[in-house]
């Protein structure tokens, strides 16, 4: 796996236990916008002409906003991948990805979990994987084993042309 796809990931770990706190934000935003121009002149009023309630705006604005509905997918694609995995390694997503103010190395973590250096390299490849699948990248996952096998192949090329 490309190390970029690697640090996106990492990134949407990283921002999952805020993502409800962005879709509140971007509602309040919604349901209360800044209007600049806005006349606060007692005694003007606004025409009456709009047939929709200002409630019913509201509704459909925030189900209509695609910064909260990107935010839901990535949410749910992160639970759906956390609740195909092993307990144990759900926790060392947690404690590495989750809290704040964590201040060790993913082998760090895993050891006290019981995982090896290797395990858990191939566990969260499995994990980053699922997490791509499930958000619609499948697109990325195929170009990260091409890049893969033509370096292989470049390694092995190298290596016959070394020992001729």
């Amino acid at each position: 796996m490309q190390r970029s796809t690697i640090n996106f990931i990492e990134e949407l770990l990283r921002d999952y236990p805020k993502i409800p706190e962005y879709i509140e934000r971007k509602k309040q935003d919604i349901k209360y916008p800044f209007n600049a121009n806005r006349d606060d002149n007692v005694g003007g009023g606004q025409g009456h002409s709009n047939n929709t309630s200002p409630t019913e705006r509201i509704v459909l604005k925030i189900d209509d906003c695609d910064f909260i509905n990107a935010f839901q997918r990535q949410e749910a694609a992160i639970d759906k991948s956390l609740a195909k995995c092993d307990p144990s390694f759900v926790s060392v997503i947690k404690e590495y990805y989750f809290d704040e103010y964590n201040a060790k190395t993913l082998p760090a973590v895993a050891a006290n979990h019981g995982y090896s250096n290797p395990g858990i390299y191939r566990e969260r490849k499995k994990f980053f994987k699922d997490v791509m699948r499930n958000l619609g990248l499948h697109h990325y996952i195929e170009r990260d084993e091409i890049i893969a096998d033509k370096q292989a192949n470049y390694h092995a090329k190298r290596k016959i042309n070394a020992l001729k």
